[in-house]
């Protein structure tokens, strides 16, 4: 007769073979863990929140800037008083750097704390 191998030993048999998860322990979505995780560590809260606003602000920059230019700005975030736009090369910081020079009284309309803009080269974060 052959040997069973050693990890048949090992499986859930005890306790919890019969346990079944509740609903309100297993999210359904990606969105549902990501705010189970958010309430389990209230300090991220407001990393999460940050995001998002960063998020709101590169979409309304790409929708004002041409499409060329559009694709180029990887992402964008308000620090201080400075609205910091990433480009994902050297080549388009010029051009962004006239565009969103146009638009700053629009975008100060919408985010009265934006004084300055700063461009710099990268993936985005």
């Amino acid at each position: 007769m052959p040997k069973k191998p050693k990890g048949d030993k090992h499986l859930a048999v005890g306790r919890l073979a019969g346990r079944r998860r509740s609903a309100t322990t297993v999210p359904q979505s990606a969105a549902g863990a990501l705010e189970a995780l958010l309430r389990r560590q209230p300090q991220w809260m407001s990393k999460a929140a940050q995001a998002a606003e960063n998020r709101e602000l590169v979409d309304v920059l790409r929708a004002r800037l041409p499409d060329a230019l559009a694709a180029h700005a990887r992402s964008a975030a308000l620090e201080r008083a400075e609205l910091v736009v990433t480009a994902d090369a050297a080549v388009w910081c010029g051009r962004l750097r006239y565009e969103l020079a146009a638009l700053l009284p629009e975008l100060q309309r919408q985010w009265p704390a934006v004084r300055t803009i700063r461009l710099r080269v990268g993936t985005g974060r």
